[in-house]
């Protein structure tokens, strides 16, 4: 585990999202699943799906409905993460940043920041309210073998899944090309720097939600109905 997280040190926000703690020493993959009461099947393909930058990552084969509890668990874990920590965390050396400012528009900046956490916040609390517990119901119907008669269905959620990663790029632009400061010129780098990394973790979280969670959820559908 040490070594993947020497190598792809992004692997550690996955680890904190998993409440995974740890002392690693020289502790394997498996040895951690085992000792955080993780599932192993489910880690590795969460850690196939960070590493793989390809547009589309297919889990045909190695994934199954049984997993879904846990992908859901990780993605209200993830949305805990982007909104308390995070956002927060970009919020304030944007703030920073502001503060050492001269430039008349700096507003715009701050205004603009917080549209695109009012859009990821309305975003992902659709999901916390309303697929997330469709999801549950639904899994626990398949269990049950009950018939699923709630009136939702992923395709809703698939149709208004909207790409939320656009707007950062529209902020980098604007910070890149109209704010310059010779003060505060390192909270400047630094806000952009976590800026990109926002970014991909977005994007990784969405990806996760198109290629796996959405193809689960409609065999979970396919299944109860029969």
């Amino acid at each position: 585990m040490c070594d993947i997280l020497l190598k792809y040190p992004r692997v550690l926000s996955l680890l904190d999202r998993l409440h995974i703690y740890l002392e690693l020493h020289e502790m394997t993959v498996e040895e951690v699943c085992d000792q955080t009461e993780t599932e192993i099947s489910f880690f590795v393909i969460l850690l196939e799906s960070f590493l793989d930058k390809n547009d589309s990552y297919s889990t045909e084969g190695i994934c199954d409905t049984s997993l879904l509890p846990h992908f859901v668990e990780y993605l209200r874990e993830s949305h805990y993460y982007f909104l308390n920590k995070k956002i927060p965390y970009l919020n304030k050396v944007l703030s920073e940043f502001i503060s050492k400012s001269e430039h008349p528009q700096i507003g715009l900046l701050k205004m603009f920041f917080e549209e695109y956490c009012q859009e990821v916040h309305q975003h992902m609390t659709y999901e916390d309210r309303m697929v997330f517990p469709y999801i549950a119901n639904l899994y626990q119907a398949s269990i049950t073998e009950e018939s699923n008669n709630i009136e939702f269905s992923i395709d809703q959620f698939e149709e208004h899944h909207t790409n939320i990663e656009e707007k950062l790029s529209d902020l980098k632009n604007l910070l890149i090309k109209h704010f310059a400061s010779n003060s505060g010129n390192f909270l400047k780098t630094q806000f952009l720097l976590n800026l990109y990394d926002l970014e991909d973790e977005i994007h990784d979280h969405s990806r996760l939600e198109d290629d796996i969670l959405i193809p689960l959820v409609k065999q979970l559908e396919t299944q109860t109905r029969r």
